[in-house]
């Protein structure tokens, strides 16, 4: 199969991370907060005015911060996606001494673009909310 085809070449809605340590220990958090929801660990990023927020759900409890970012730009307000998926993309960028991590998408169903400063390239799929 043509695999470019589930890559967005560009994304309307962007921004960096720069400190990942500091997401993965939020998204293991989120993890443990959705473990008991449906689909399991799906949180959503909500984006506005440049910033950016983590909400995880679970059946009896709710987790919510502000990530750090920059460069928070674009007209999407919110996707879903595992959190699992992306801790672990996350930890793998950390340990090939990634410095930036850009995450782009389109549309709330469109695959999320995860690229690096070391030119290394992750796609995580969404998740309906």
């Amino acid at each position: 199969p043509d695999v470019t085809r589930c890559v967005p070449e560009n994304c309307e809605t962007t921004f960096d991370i720069k400190d990942l340590k500091d997401w993965i220990r939020i998204l293991k958090i989120a993890m443990a907060v959705s473990t008991d929801s449906y689909p399991s660990n799906t949180c959503r990023l909500d984006i506005n005015a440049g910033f950016v927020v983590l909400v995880s759900t679970g059946l009896n409890s709710k987790f919510e911060t502000d990530l750090v970012t920059t460069l928070a730009k674009g007209n999407l307000k919110s996707i879903s996606f595992s959190a699992k998926y992306l801790h672990d993309v996350l930890v793998f960028f950390k340990d090939s001494d990634v410095n930036v991590v850009t995450m782009g998408f389109n549309t709330a169903l469109s695959p999320i673009r995860l690229t690096t400063d070391k030119d290394v390239l992750a796609v995580l799929s969404p998740v309906r909310a």
